[in-house]
């Protein structure tokens, strides 16, 4: 009988993940539908519903039925209404909205149904020369954002800049961190240094932040122009995985060269473990980096600790924010 009962829970533990696609694909097409934002606080009924989005009433009730068996919905007689989760996490203007993020990933659905392609080849199934769409920039600056606001606390709750007067924030899209970091210290300035097409997004963020005053934008690319005078910290947040090591050992020679003597860094990322197998989280993460760049990946956190050793940077301290990411930090002596 226990031979069984595993066996049970094998071929469960398979299924689950061989049809997991499922649940994904509903969730993130009931978003981008605007579902969870049309029912809101209310409880509405199919009819209601299948009007309002253009569905077929049939349909809808075989879609929302199920979003109800995952949970993301509840039901009573014939009305839906959202349940904790989506409240909390798929209502935009919600302290943790993270439906941005979720466009995203239906943008990346496409690349992912193409992983063969990229095992055969070894290159990545999109163009990474072929700019975003202004809709995938906005999915992807916004989706930023909605994964950098618990994180942004988190990271400065555990890290006090004491010494430093300006942060650069490399790749720092819509600039959700260096607006927790100027609630918390009121002298401190920060610089965004990003690409172009991130300018105007940018820019929507901080005037809901209120920091026109306190954090501006640079343009660049970290890889072939300058950086900004007067820096004394920076921050890489998530972006080193989209790098080859060579790449990323440039970048932070052009820190040690650009920041002075006392200066920090702090280098945020999925971080995975020597043998590149865990956490699940990073291992998958590096599958996305595979099918969507040149070279980049998941890197352990030793590994960016032999690139500080071509620096003056010395690591000082490991910080692990959540469950998927840690924060190294290093000083330049």
């Amino acid at each position: 009988m226990d031979n069984d009962s595993n066996v049970l829970q094998m071929i469960k533990t398979l299924n689950d993940t061989a049809n997991g696609y499922k649940q994904s694909i509903l969730l993130l097409t009931a978003n981008k539908c605007g579902l969870f934002m049309l029912i809101n606080d209310e409880a509405l009924g199919i009819s209601a519903i299948a009007d309002n989005l253009n569905w077929d009433q049939h349909a809808a009730e075989i879609f929302l039925n199920a979003l109800t068996a995952m949970g993301f919905l509840q039901k009573q007689q014939d009305c839906y209404s959202n349940t904790e989760i989506s409240k909390l996490l798929l209502i935009k203007g919600a302290e943790n909205y993270q439906g941005d993020i979720l466009m995203h990933s239906l943008h990346l659905w496409e690349s992912w149904g193409r992983v063969a392609e990229t095992l055969v080849s070894g290159k990545p199934n999109r163009d990474p020369k072929v700019p975003r769409s202004p809709e995938r920039w906005r999915a992807f600056i916004d989706g930023m954002s909605n994964i950098a606001t618990i994180s942004a606390v988190r990271l400065w709750d555990e890290i006090m800049l004491v010494n430093q007067a300006k942060l650069i924030d490399i790749g720092g899209g819509p600039g959700t961190y260096c607006y927790e970091l100027c609630e918390r210290l009121p002298e401190i300035e920060c610089v965004v240094f990003d690409l172009p097409e991130v300018k105007e997004l940018f820019a929507e963020h901080r005037a809901r932040a209120g920091m026109e005053n306190r954090v501006s934008f640079h343009v660049g690319n970290v890889h072939t122009d300058p950086l900004p005078d007067g820096c004394d910290a920076a921050l890489l947040s998530n972006v080193i995985h989209s790098w080859s090591e060579e790449q990323n050992i440039a970048v932070l020679k052009k820190l040690d060269e650009a920041l002075p003597a006392g200066s920090l860094i702090l280098i945020k990322d999925f971080f995975i473990s020597e043998d590149g197998t865990d956490p699940l989280f990073s291992a998958l993460f590096a599958i996305n980096m595979l099918i969507g760049t040149e070279a980049g990946g998941c890197y352990s956190r030793s590994k960016v600790e032999t690139w500080l050793q071509e620096t003056a940077f010395v690591p000082m301290d490991f910080i692990q924010l959540t469950e998927q990411a840690g924060v190294l930090v290093a000083a330049k002596e």
